[in-house]
């Protein structure tokens, strides 16, 4: 715990040579700076698990050099912004349990060097998911508890070659899913779908025998030892509510150094 509390100091932004910026597990108030924005050399920005609100400044969009953004755990709010598709070295995402709105800006799709985002548990967050389509790089995409809605996009993953995790858990999704998860199913090392609205049987066999970690309503997979049924009050509830940990996922426990933490010791 870093301990502090009141608000986000404005003078750090005085600092524009600063790399790293971490207060996380503290009692922070108020809102973000819109002076970080002069934050121009920063690559790490983790404020998880404070009590930040309001919504992301517009100047967070000139902050070119960021590989990280961690802002999970907080209360900010608001629609998620289109400059966000401006920070092209953004490797990691974390803006998961806070209060955000609306659908995914298009421009997101230009964050070709995304390689793990999570958005899980948010206000309403809702709509198709097809901004994530073109991101190459990206290992993991974390959407549980919001209300995305749709077809899961069909080049999702379609051309990464290490880990993914995917996690469409408690959303509207529906269809079947795209053929790169039983393409990749030796290399997918966790799935969730349970309680959307895909086709009963969307969960093949070659699905269910090499994914590990697979999370799905036991009409969606027949060939599940283990399914989620509609009665989320039976033995069953584990799977129906099985949440995945994007901080251990990530390696965030690790700081600024969480690539060489994460997916490798999952």
């Amino acid at each position: 715990s870093s301990g502090l509390s009141g608000t986000m100091p404005s003078f750090l932004s005085e600092f524009p040579s600063m790399i790293q910026l971490s207060v996380e597990d503290g009692s922070l108030e108020g809102t973000i700076p819109d002076s970080f924005g002069a934050l121009t050399s920063l690559d790490f920005l983790n404020l998880r698990d404070n009590s930040l609100s309001g919504t992301l400044p517009e100047s967070l969009g000139r902050l070119s050099e960021v590989t990280a953004i961690v802002l999970g755990k907080n209360k900010l709010s608001g629609r998620l912004p289109s400059w966000g598709g401006n920070l092209t070295k953004l490797r990691l995402l974390d803006l998961s349990y806070n209060d955000f709105t609306g659908e995914i800006p298009s421009a997101f799709s230009e964050l070709r060097s995304l390689e793990h985002i999570s958005l899980q548990h948010n206000a309403d967050l809702r709509g198709p998911i097809s901004a994530f389509e073109s991101l190459g790089n990206m290992s993991s995409l974390l959407l549980y508890g919001n209300n995305f809605s749709s077809t899961i996009p069909e080049g999702l993953f379609s051309n990464f070659t290490g880990q993914i995790f995917a996690d469409f858990g408690h959303n509207n999704f529906t269809g079947t899913l795209p053929e790169t998860f039983t393409r990749w199913a030796s290399d997918t090392s966790y799935l969730a779908i349970m309680a959307n609205n895909f086709d009963d049987g969307v969960i093949d066999d070659v699905i269910c025998e090499e994914v590990p970690k697979l999370f799905a309503d036991c009409g969606s997979c027949p060939c599940c030892k283990s399914c989620c049924d509609d009665d989320s009050t039976s033995g069953k509830k584990g799977i129906c509510h099985f949440d995945l940990d994007f901080y251990i996922l990530a390696g965030l426990e690790c700081s600024s150094w969480w690539f060489a933490c994460g997916v490798r010791s999952f």
